[in-house]
């Protein structure tokens, strides 16, 4: 990629940014993440939407398993060439500040996004694709906060830049299956859903959501559960053309082969040829996460 030319303001805020985040590194107080962020932001308001332009962009959001599946998502798009991402979880539009200008020009960013903040974040990188993982009350604070944020999703996905975006949707969370179902393409994947308490009540028209093994429906009919593309079969992935892949991951459990499902869906759609993005995710490590048991 070949690197763009930023105005002089963005060129000074870059500079700043790497400054004040080695700053705080050498001086014990973190990783610098959000620091350098904030103060080329200072410098220049317009920062992130620079430092996006030219690059092919994929935000990952949800309550749960965010920083899992941007770290694969990442090694998964790696195969066509560098990638610039927040790995450590600073995902907040400081944190991708920081994490773009620490990468320089890059093709591909994979950015972990708050799910608060998703709808600004687009706006301002115009990414090309969304993967929205799951709405939990486990992780968010009132079972009104996650048919809040469904809606802002969905009011999102009807904007402008919404319209542009290609979505990657977990089929199996109603929420969140509702909220996609706004956007004009949309890749499904059964990720599972393993707090159901949240989605008892059809977001459309409020009838009860009925559940029949991995199906689900609103007794009315305005929510079904759509056919996925891409889903975990026993200790691998389906893709879209019915191809078993046996995955690799040193991250144990379920969970973590929805997270490589979701991942190797969102490397598919840049490109990415599926046998060369799954010994990839063999080398993602586990992490702090709370969020991630097996």
């Amino acid at each position: 990629m070949t690197a763009p030319k930023f105005p002089l303001r963005t060129r000074l805020a870059s500079t700043l940014t790497k400054g004040a985040a080695a700053l705080s590194r050498a001086t014990g107080r973190g990783d610098g993440s959000v620091i350098g962020g904030r103060v080329g932001q200072l410098v220049d308001p317009n920062l992130l939407a620079n430092l996006a332009a030219g690059r092919r962009i994929a935000l990952i959001s949800g309550t749960n398993g965010k920083t899992t599946t941007t770290r694969l998502t990442a090694a998964a798009l790696g195969v066509l060439g560098d990638v610039a991402t927040n790995s450590l979880g600073a995902n907040m539009p400081h944190g991708h500040m920081s994490a773009l200008v620490k990468a320089g020009a890059t093709p591909f960013a994979v950015l972990e996004v708050d799910e608060h903040y998703l709808a600004g974040v687009l706006d301002k990188t115009r990414a090309e694709l969304i993967a929205l993982l799951n709405l939990s009350r486990d992780q968010l604070d009132r079972a009104q906060e996650v048919a809040t944020v469904a809606a802002k999703w969905r009011t999102m996905l009807q904007s402008e830049a919404g319209r542009t975006a290609h979505v990657v949707a977990n089929a199996d969370d109603p929420m969140v299956t509702w909220a996609a179902s706004a956007a004009s393409e949309v890749t499904w994947v059964a990720a599972g859903q393993r707090w159901l308490d949240d989605s008892w009540v059809c977001p459309e028209c409020g009838s009860r959501i009925e559940r029949n093994g991995e199906m689900w429906a609103c007794a009315t009919g305005d929510l079904v559960r759509p056919l996925p593309q891409w889903q975990v079969k026993d200790d691998g992935v389906v893709d879209p053309t019915g191809v078993y892949h046996e995955v690799h991951l040193q991250l144990p459990g379920r969970v973590n082969r929805a997270n490589a499902a979701t991942a190797l869906a969102v490397a598919a759609h840049f490109g990415a040829p599926t046998l060369e993005s799954l010994p990839r995710l063999s080398q993602v490590t586990s992490h702090t996460c709370r969020a991630c048991p097996p």
